[in-house]
């Protein structure tokens, strides 16, 4: 089975714009000022450390999330579809009515 190439171009995320989008997501989980839903969509996230985080219903389309560190993340509600999550570490990730459909 070969993987089709994505058609977006990718857009790199460091490990540093990748925290500030996540703590202004976790600000809008928890509807305080500041706050704004991540979109992550079609971001090369390749080996960069989530774990621990509430990213439920962050928008994730096309995103490629492999070898990421998703260990005990939260991504009830998120949209994945179409995400690249090969070898991530998704132990004790919550994924509840997330949407994985490739």
């Amino acid at each position: 089975m070969s993987i089709a190439p994505h058609t977006q171009p990718l857009r790199p995320i460091t490990q540093a714009e990748l925290e500030s989008i996540m703590l202004k997501h976790e600000k809008f989980n928890q509807t305080k000022i500041g706050g704004a839903r991540g979109n992550l969509s079609f971001c090369d996230l390749t080996g960069l450390n989530l774990a621990g985080r509430d990213l439920a219903f962050a928008d994730f389309t096309g995103a490629v999330l492999a070898r990421a560190n998703l260990l005990r993340v939260r991504l009830d509600g998120a949209t994945l579809f179409a995400a690249d999550l090969r070898h991530a570490n998704l132990i004790g990730a919550s994924m509840v009515k997330a949407d994985r459909k490739s």
